[in-house]
């Protein structure tokens, strides 16, 4: 990580250049935006009790719905912790309303929450570059304007699911070359080294990645190298927080290679393996997992862990997940 002026950051925004995370939450009566907030091209929402959002907001001002994002935050207070969420899709499809249930349960639990769209891959159209173009702009954007929705636009962490997690933990390691520097990251099945999960993943993700970057590892070894977050390890970098199932879609050796680079960087984290199983990202997002000496459900973990390392303490609600959801297939855990 190369540690860069925060100008880059008003540059980014500035020059307009050209982000991340289902249950459906239906936005109900309408609010009045905060004074001096950006209107979204949507009508502003309100999805749970103390929670407020304004959906499709413009992190770049060209009309374009790939760079918007939505804000869910608690009504009743300011300055707290913020985090984006990315959503998946093997970067090619889906949107910010992906996770806008995972972005109102952040709310209620007392973080400004903003899910953010970005470029998607097309099949004669890679993404890449400018996918990493728009999350760095997208978290700029949010580390500029997180207080006008009850953030603190100081103590911004990220967390993604599948292919958004791979976006996450790149913020986390290549951002601050750009100067976006999260203080956390949560990853749940990230492909964290694309060259290994292009070797060993399944069919789904070597067309994902081919799509993403419009060519093999053979044909572009630069490019996979630098699509990786696993390469931008370095001392400084933000706490990471890592789930992966060990028999899923995204091998989970890459969760291994990255705890390494962690390590040997001397960056906190914590990786959680479940043993047995194949459920991947939001799959296993309502499976037990013990992170900080308490079991607790990974989305709970998540946000009780992102509390911790954001100077925000927080004891989750807990109401996110249906009842008839539990444990994972044979259960287990590796934590480091």
């Amino acid at each position: 990580m190369a540690s860069t002026s925060v100008v880059r950051i008003a540059a980014l925004l500035a020059l307009g250049v050209l982000v991340a995370a289902v249950g459906v939450a239906v936005p109900s009566a309408a609010t009045e935006p905060l004074p001096g907030s950006p209107m979204g091209k949507e009508p502003p929402c309100s999805t749970t009790t103390g929670v407020s959002c304004v959906l499709g907001i413009p992190y770049v001002d060209d009309g374009l719905k790939a760079h918007t994002l939505d804000a869910y935050y608690p009504t009743d207070s300011t300055d707290h912790a913020s985090v984006v969420l990315i959503h998946g899709g093997i970067w090619k499809v889906g949107s910010s309303r992906m996770v806008d249930p995972e972005a109102a349960y952040f709310a209620a639990n007392g973080f400004a929450a903003f899910s953010i769209n970005f470029t998607k891959s097309r099949r004669s159209t890679p993404s890449w570059p400018q996918v990493r173009t728009d999350i760095e702009t997208a978290t700029a954007w949010v580390m500029a304007h997180a207080d006008e929705y009850h953030g603190d636009n100081s103590r911004v962490g990220v967390l993604g699911g599948s292919s958004g997690a791979h976006l996450a933990a790149l913020l986390d390691t290549a951002g601050p070359e750009n100067g976006v520097a999260p203080l956390a990251a949560v990853t749940w099945s990230g492909a964290l080294d694309l060259d290994i999960t292009y070797r060993k993943g399944n069919a789904t993700a070597k067309r994902g990645l081919r799509q993403l970057l419009g060519c093999t590892p053979a044909q572009c070894p630069s490019t996979y190298a630098d699509a990786s977050p696993v390469t931008h390890v370095s001392a400084g970098d933000g706490a990471m927080l890592l789930f992966h199932s060990s028999d899923e879609r995204i091998p989970v050796a890459v969760a291994h290679e990255m705890n390494r680079a962690l390590a040997a960087a001397a960056v906190p984290h914590t990786l959680v393996i479940f043993k047995g199983s194949s459920l991947h990202a939001r799959q296993y997002e309502c499976s037990f997992a013990s992170v900080q000496g308490e079991r607790l459900r990974v989305i709970d973990d998540s946000i009780r862990w992102l509390g911790a390392r954001l100077g925000q303490p927080t004891q989750p609600t807990g109401t996110f997940c249906r009842p008839r959801l539990t444990t994972l297939p044979g259960g287990g855990e590796l934590r480091s």
